[in-house]
């Protein structure tokens, strides 16, 4: 039983607290993610359900890496790699010396993938849409 006012995932209506299901629609308080998704798409047939996806690590890379020319995806894969070496060194060795080496190689692999891959890119436009001035609102 909620213990505060809540609102219907599928209608959107508010609902006193004690109250398990929607006054307006009769839907339960708690619901999986599919039987709200269900729910709203048996409400409004003509919407469809969207589901979100996110990119494995692959898919992430082919998006980073396809509009690039091959060598600097040559060079972004070099780095990525001489990263993952740096990685399992710094793991795997018993010695500061090696730790320190993997280090260098990690932090030296990440810096040449991240050059190869996004220098001569615009930086404001990787995952911050500029805003409109003209249909701000205030």
């Amino acid at each position: 039983m909620p213990q505060y006012e809540w609102r219907c995932h599928v209608c959107e209506s508010a609902n006193d607290a004690p109250t398990e299901t929607c006054k307006q629609c009769g839907f339960p308080f708690k619901a999986s993610s599919n039987a709200i998704l269900a729910a709203r798409a048996a409400k409004n047939p003509q919407a469809r359900a969207v589901y979100p996806h996110t990119p494995n690590a692959l898919e992430r890379l082919d998006i980073e890496l396809g509009s690039l020319p091959p060598w600097r995806q040559i060079i972004a894969v070099i780095g990525l790699l001489t990263s993952i070496v740096g990685g399992i060194l710094i793991k795997w060795t018993f010695s500061w010396t090696g730790a320190l080496i993997g280090l260098a190689a990690l932090l030296g692999g990440v810096i040449v993938y991240l050059a190869a891959v996004h220098t001569g890119k615009d930086a404001s436009s990787f995952h911050v849409r500029p805003v409109d001035q003209n249909n701000e609102s205030s």
